[in-house]
């Protein structure tokens, strides 16, 4: 016959049963590798917006786990510590499974950190103060998970109006559409008005164009002015349409920039990268990715503009 000490030492354990297939699961489903970009803005938002729930789950579970002896206020910041070292663990080790680090994603982690550190263990702990801090916190994460596909809808929109410039990088609706590419890092260059990449030694990555969908298909080349302080940098050049993440067609190449400033060209040409019955659709351009292979030393180059003619 069970007594009321053992069924609560039951609940216990099962309680930290779950707490360690969160623990577990968690880093699982962060660094599992995904097939390839989420197509629309609001369906990118809904998958950034899981990171609320994954840190909020991972940061009560490790506050189950640290014990229950001692001070709760250091169990506390111990548990919220550790969340926060996996937070920024994850972001790094992302890029090495073929995902993408971002700011954005870490400040959703911090949310869910927030909401894992807010709540109550247990359920009578709910009292008026901490429900309204907890609805707060919550809707903000939510809106700033949404907030991005606002702004990146705006951009996509003032840049088909800003056709054939790609590459005005003194605008921040364009710089928010050229991104980072892997390790590199993609900053605004205010010296020369461009978009400066550095990658360190040992990575491959670059700088991509997400500008949702734009028509070139009336223009006959896309130009590239780059600045390279270093010695001749082979480039690797790659257009998707909307299709290209899931049947794999797109176009592929390679250009040198040469030391100093140069222009690059690529001719935008009918039958551009076509395999079987399928050709590159450039009335739907939906990417452009400028990468480097993995190099012995760091590299730097600037793009200072960008544009179709």
């Amino acid at each position: 016959m069970n007594t009321g000490l053992e069924t609560a030492f039951g609940a216990i354990r099962s309680r930290r049963g779950l707490a360690w297939g969160a623990v577990l699961i968690v880093p699982v489903l962060l660094l599992l590798p995904v097939g390839g970009p989420t197509s629309g803005h609001w369906a990118a938002g809904f998958w950034d917006l899981l990171h609320l729930p994954a840190f909020y789950a991972l940061t009560l579970s490790l506050r189950l786990l640290v014990g229950v002896a001692g001070d709760s206020r250091r169990r506390h910041l111990l548990a919220v510590g550790l969340a926060i070292l996996f937070a920024f663990g994850s972001e790094i080790a992302q890029a090495a499974v073929g995902r993408s680090s971002s700011v954005h994603d870490l400040v959703l982690d911090a949310f869910g950190i927030a909401l894992g550190a807010i709540a109550p263990v247990r359920s009578p702990g709910w009292c008026l103060l901490r429900k309204a801090g907890f609805a707060l916190l919550l809707l903000s994460g939510v809106a700033f998970a949404f907030g991005l596909a606002l702004l990146s809808e705006r951009a996509e929109r003032r840049a088909k109006e800003r056709l054939p410039v790609i590459g005005a990088f003194e605008d921040r609706d364009c710089l928010r559409l050229w991104r980072s590419q892997g390790p590199a890092v993609a900053t605004s260059d205010p010296s020369k008005g461009g978009l400066l990449v550095s990658l360190r030694p040992g990575s491959f990555g670059g700088v991509r164009f997400s500008p949702g969908e734009q028509n070139w298909s009336g223009y006959s080349e896309l130009w590239l002015r780059v600045s390279n302080p270093g010695p001749p940098l082979s480039l690797g050049i790659r257009i998707d349409d909307r299709l290209s993440s899931k049947d794999r067609v797109w176009y592929a190449s390679s250009a040198t920039a040469a030391e100093g400033d140069s222009e690059i060209v690529i001719p935008l040409r009918k039958g551009l990268a076509k395999r079987g019955s399928r050709e590159l659709d450039l009335s739907r351009t939906a990417r452009l990715v400028l990468f480097v292979e993995k190099v012995e030393n760091p590299v730097e180059f600037s793009i200072i503009s960008a544009g179709l003619r």
